[in-house]
This record gives structure tokens, sequence and C-alpha cells, in this order.
């Protein structure tokens, strides 16, 4: 399942989406990236409820290359769900 997955979020860049996952979490961002194993999305900082984080902390994520805000990494094994948002 995990190459669908993979698949669908490369083939997507920049679209906006809703993750659930198998924890029960549901993520809301747009893809920024993807690999082998995670799929990176960029969370509205201005409502971190899309961010599984009610504390009001912000996200900041590095990868290879890369430091920025607001980007979680959402494992694609974890992923049970994910439909596309046309917001």
């Amino acid at each position: 399942m995990t190459s669908y997955y993979y698949e669908s979020f490369k083939n997507n860049y920049g679209k906006n989406v809703e993750i659930r996952t198998a924890d029960g979490q549901v993520h809301r961002g747009t893809i920024h990236h993807v690999d082998n194993d995670q799929v990176y999305l960029k969370t509205d900082d201005s409502n971190n409820d899309y961010s599984g984080n009610p504390n009001g902390y912000t996200n900041f994520f590095f990868y290879p290359g890369s430091f920025v805000p607001g980007l979680i990494a959402i494992g694609l094994a974890s992923i049970i769900a994910f439909s596309f948002l046309w917001w």
C-alpha cells in the first residue's frame, strides 16, 4: 500500500490533502515533498489544528538541504486513508 501512497503523493505535489493515520490523527496541508518512507505536508501555521498540534506551537522540520517552518512528516506506512481537498 505504501507504493500506492507514494505514487499518489508524488504525482500531486502542491495539492491540498487530508491524511488519516492509524493512530487516529488527521493532518491537513499541502504536499511539499515525498520520499520512499514519508510524505511532507506544509501546514497552515495560522491554524495549528491542521498540524495536529493543539498547544499552538509551530512545527519546524528539517530534511536534507532544507529547513521549512510548518512542515510535518507523515510515515507512509501509518496512513490508512487520504483525500484531496479543494480549499
